[in-house]
C-alpha cells in the first residue's frame, strides 16, 4: 500500500537516508551531490525535517510503500511569482513502477493549490526519459529554458511547468 505525507521534523532521519540513497542512485537528477550532502551532521537535518511543521510555504513529502519510507520530495512556493517548485524528488528503485513518483507529485501540487499558487515548475535532467514521461502525464510541458544541471557539469536539466 501507497501513502505520501507531509514530512515532520522525527522523520529527520528518513529523510536523510531518502536523500542519500537518491543521490548515490541517482547522481545526475539533483543539483547538490552526494559528497555534499553527507558533510551534513545529524543537526542540520534535524533542523531540515523540522522547517517543515514551521514554514508554511515550505513541505517535504515522504512516500511510503508497506509502511517503509519509499521515497520524498520537496515543494515550496514563491509567493513573488505565484509559484510552486517541485525539486529533490525520487523513489527507491525496488519501489518503482507502483505510482509512487505520481503520487508525490499530486501531494505537492495538492499542496502547492491549497495555498494559493497557480503555477507548479520543475527541472528535470535532460536525458532522464522516465522522470520526462512521469512529468508529462502529471501534466508538465517543457518551457524551453534549460540551464546546467550544476556548475561546471555537461549535462542539462529542462523547466517544465504546469497550471494548478
Amino acid at each position: 500500500m501507497l501513502r505520501v505525507r507531509a514530512a515532520v521534523g522525527t522523520d529527520w532521519e528518513s529523510l536523510r537516508d531518502l536523500r542519500l540513497q537518491a543521490l548515490g542512485d541517482a547522481p545526475d537528477a539533483f543539483r547538490s551531490t552526494l559528497e555534499d550532502e553527507s558533510e551534513r551532521g545529524d543537526d542540520t537535518w534535524r533542523s531540515m525535517a523540522a522547517a517543515s511543521e514551521r514554514q508554511p510555504d515550505a513541505q517535504s513529502f515522504v512516500l511510503e510503500v508497506a509502511g517503509v519510507a519509499s521515497g520524498l520530495t520537496h515543494a515550496w512556493i514563491d509567493r513573488n511569482r505565484d509559484l510552486l517548485h517541485i525539486a529533490a524528488m525520487w523513489v527507491r528503485p525496488s519501489t518503482r513502477g507502483r505510482g509512487g513518483g505520481g503520487a508525490l507529485v499530486s501531494a505537492a501540487l495538492a499542496w502547492g493549490a491549497g495555498r494559493g499558487a497557480g503555477t507548479a515548475t520543475l527541472a528535470v535532467t535532460i536525458g532522464n526519459h522516465a522522470a520526462e514521461r512521469l512529468y508529462v502525464a502529471m501534466g508538465f510541458a517543457p518551457t524551453g529554458t534549460t540551464e546546467p544541471l550544476r556548475d561546471g557539469s555537461q549535462l542539462r536539466v529542462a523547466w517544465m511547468t504546469r497550471p494548478l
